[in-house]
């Protein structure tokens, strides 16, 4: 029993420690694209 406690308690922190992961890097990337998307838009209404 305890040890099914302990298993489940660990796969529950490394989900959670992936959802963290997913969660940066969606915001890394969005980020960037915000970054890109402004660049792409001060080109074309300069020129």
């Amino acid at each position: 029993g305890s040890a099914l406690g302990l298993v489940f308690l660990l796969s529950f922190f490394v989900g959670l420690w992936r959802f963290d992961q997913r969660f940066v890097w969606m915001q890394v990337i969005g980020n960037k694209w915000d970054t890109y998307l402004d660049l792409l838009q001060a080109d074309y209404t300069e020129g």
